[in-house]
């Protein structure tokens, strides 16, 4: 007699395989749902910081002190200044703008010395500045991205 040779699953196998589905696919799903929040929070990261360095990519290229008043040591804006023609990096000091929904960037400027290889804030003007770009964020990541930059009275060329 001739043995039959069915290749079908029979109804044990079957209920075996959904009930693996059945609990591989929740892990799944939360996996997913991880991965898309982790996602967004790195665009919004990516975001914060290239907002926060376009920002201090244009504060690098001013001139130390005002040109138009070189003995003038007051941080911020000068009465004559408005934005986007700052002329010096301290004209940004209170700087604080919108580059896009759901970010927000600052600037604060402060004299700073260097002692014993740190930086410390300083109460009276010296040859330093330093500039502090923070991005703040609400699309994604609630943070702040932060980039600190010391420019220098000295010229190197």
């Amino acid at each position: 007699m001739k043995r039959l040779n069915n290749r079908g699953l029979t109804l044990i196998e079957l209920i075996v395989i959904i009930v693996v589905m059945g609990l591989a696919i929740p892990a799944l799903i939360a996996n997913l749902a991880t991965i898309t929040w982790r996602s967004t929070q790195s665009q919004a990261i990516g975001n914060s910081l290239s907002y926060a360095r376009s920002l201090l990519e244009e504060i690098k290229v001013k001139d130390f002190s005002d040109p138009d008043d070189p003995d003038n040591t007051t941080l911020g804006v000068n009465a004559d200044d408005i934005y986007p023609n700052y002329n010096d990096v301290d004209d940004y000091n209170g700087y604080n703008d919108t580059p896009a929904s759901g970010f927000n960037r600052r600037v604060s400027v402060d004299y700073v010395n260097l002692s014993s290889g740190n930086w410390s804030d300083s109460a009276a003007p010296t040859d330093f500045k330093k500039v502090n770009v923070t991005v703040s964020s609400s699309a994604g990541f609630s943070g702040n991205i932060t980039l600190e930059y010391v420019a220098s009275a000295y010229k190197f060329f």
